[in-house]
């Protein structure tokens, strides 16, 4: 589109739509408003942490699980090995034990930015004790829970 120029003994006046205009200061303002409404919102709630999968275990080697739940039982030293997706900024996970019911431990673990972060958590527990863990967010939210067959 031409735009033209005349000018007066007063001002300059300019002949480009006043569309153009008009839509700049109003980028500028709607910019604004949304970094404003974006920093109010905690970066925790941004992130999408989300559970891949994960086993039982009685230990971990080079960050794989070595053994399987039944090896895990026997030994009453019991591992959960797993993967967690996050596509937002790095944050923590906590597992929650619980063993017969009851919550015995809680552990708070890192995890990175990156679809497939492998951590895992550990805790001694009787070889005839009922376990389970559940995994939060770092809202407090779960994301996944599993309980160790007897």
């Amino acid at each position: 589109m031409k735009s033209t120029q005349h000018t007066t003994s007063r001002s300059t006046v300019s002949s480009t739509p006043n569309s153009t205009l008009l839509r700049r200061p109003f980028l500028s303002v709607f910019a604004a408003l949304v970094v404003a409404v974006l920093s109010l919102i905690p970066a925790s709630a941004l992130a999408e942490v989300r559970f891949v999968r994960g086993q039982f275990t009685d230990r971990v080697e080079r960050g794989q699980p070595t053994g399987d739940a039944a090896a895990a039982r026997s030994t009453g030293r019991i591992t959960y090995w797993f993967v967690i997706g996050n596509s937002g900024p790095a944050t923590q996970v906590t597992v929650v034990w619980r063993v017969n019911g009851s919550v015995s431990r809680r552990q708070t673990l890192d995890v990175g930015s990156t679809p497939r972060w492998r951590t895992w958590a550990s805790h001694r527990a009787g070889r005839t004790a009922q376990v389970a863990v559940e995994i939060l967010d770092a809202e407090g939210h779960s994301v996944h829970t599993e309980t160790l067959a007897q």
